[in-house]
């Protein structure tokens, strides 16, 4: 259905490991996502990582490690 909302497990978000959701999207974003399941009780599973395009799907950046 258009304009369904729903909610992305961080998990989902990138096919890089995320450590906090604001590096990859902020409250109010409106972002392309795929269905990957429907549960029995109606619950919608979506992801960003599989509406990536080809392009999209870098690794994460190198960053330092913390000390």
């Amino acid at each position: 259905r258009p304009k369904t909302e729903g909610l992305v497990h961080i998990s989902e978000l990138a096919p890089f490991r995320v450590k906090k959701v604001r590096d990859i999207v902020k409250e109010g974003d409106v972002i392309k996502v795929k269905v990957i399941e429907i549960s029995r009780e109606g619950k919608i599973k979506l992801s960003r990582k599989a509406a990536l395009g080809p392009e999209e799907q870098t690794p994460a950046p190198e960053t330092p490690a913390d000390n």
